[in-house]
């Protein structure tokens, strides 16, 4: 028992001495930040958020060539799903084009026919239901598709993170000074999952 616990304990103590030897990341300027391509939104109420900030992202860099509302709601419509998503742009094109000259009124129609009306509350219950089961990377990405809808501060984030996590991670973490742990949600994330993969390695 003292041999397992003992070597379980040197274990913790290599992961936590590679994490805090890790470079910090380095906040200065990278240029011109990238986007991946929206991906096509499927009517999903989940999706509607994620959608939306891609989509707003894509303009804002294509801004020279989306010069018109109508040129932003067409480009919009290009990433609409089969079925309900491009239903309800034929919906619009047949019976409200006007709509399709105001590009804000066409996003708010947009959320008022598929955004959940109490997606707050159905966020909060899918990460209240979330943990950790698999690898850390998977449940960060579960973790993302819902806290999206919930307007927090990092360090919020970061604790409904960290208390579903394994309880394994959650040891490894202790062992890293509080002072060197990341205060940022998304250098938050890369650090969780270093240390998931350390553990890995281990095993």
């Amino acid at each position: 028992m003292q041999q397992r616990e003992g070597a379980t304990l040197q274990s913790l103590n290599a992961i936590a001495t590679h994490l805090t030897q890790l470079r910090a990341p380095d906040d200065g300027p990278k240029g011109v930040p990238k986007f991946k391509e929206p991906k096509t939104f499927d009517g999903k109420a989940s999706s509607v958020t994620q959608f939306l900030q891609d989509i707003k992202n894509a303009i804002q860099l294509s801004c020279c060539s989306l010069v018109s509302d109508h040129d932003k709601c067409l480009y919009f419509s290009t990433y609409l799903g089969s079925r309900a998503p491009k239903e309800w742009y034929n919906s619009i094109e047949l019976n409200n084009r006007t709509l399709l000259d105001d590009f804000a009124k066409f996003v708010e129609s947009f959320k008022k026919h598929f955004r959940d009306s109490n997606i707050v509350a159905t966020a909060q219950s899918k990460l209240d239901d979330l943990h950790q089961t698999r690898s850390a990377a998977q449940y960060i990405a579960r973790f993302n598709e819902w806290v999206i809808h919930l307007d927090l501060t990092d360090t919020l984030k970061i604790h409904m993170l960290y208390r579903h996590l394994k309880p394994s991670v959650k040891d490894a973490i202790t062992f890293v000074p509080k002072a060197t742990q990341p205060t940022k949600f998304k250098e938050y994330c890369n650090f969780i999952t270093k240390i998931d993969d350390c553990i890995h390695e281990r095993d």
